[in-house]
């Protein structure tokens, strides 16, 4: 599962905006022992990005500056990375057999803009799916963990870096 924590932005009836700072926030990452999310925000800087997700509303609350966790589970990411991936190649694939079938003295800039085509009709289609799934809340992520407290400060984090 993989989580992240930010601040809230906007409450609408049943999703939230959390913005989220970069990696540097994690002392681990920010000494460069972690995932690889320090690096990368020394290189782009301390930037915050915003997420919707979706919440209860049967039983959370939150509210705009509620600091919160939010997850996708790793499921959800392999799926979306299949729709997101698998449609267009499949669709290329199939079309291209088609060619070699039933057009086989089809010149080599008619095969190669048919696989272009093919890739950019295949997602269209992927992206529209992920929007009707993301209007019910089924691929984004969900609110897991309202009211907490920021344990690493920015600040905090670059005094104990500075310090080592």
């Amino acid at each position: 599962m993989l989580v992240e924590r930010g601040v809230v932005s906007l409450v609408d009836a049943n999703s939230i905006t959390v913005n989220c700072r970069s990696k540097i926030d994690c002392l681990r990452c920010a000494e460069g022992k972690g995932c690889g999310g320090g690096i990368l925000a020394r290189w782009l800087g301390d930037r915050q990005f915003s997420v919707k997700s979706f919440y209860d509303s049967s039983s959370q609350f939150p509210k705009i500056g509620d600091f919160v966790a939010i997850a996708i589970p790793a499921n959800r990411i392999v799926k979306l990375a299949a729709i997101m991936y698998g449609i267009p190649l499949l669709l290329m694939i199939v079309l291209l057999v088609i060619q070699v079938t039933i057009f086989s003295d089809l010149p080599e800039p008619g095969v190669i803009a048919l696989a272009i085509l093919a890739l950019f009709i295949g997602f269209k289609v992927s992206s529209s799916l992920v929007e009707k799934a993301n209007a019910n809340g089924l691929m984004l992520p969900t609110l897991i963990d309202q009211g907490l407290e920021i344990q690493n400060p920015i600040s905090k984090c670059k005094k104990r870096l500075e310090s080592a």
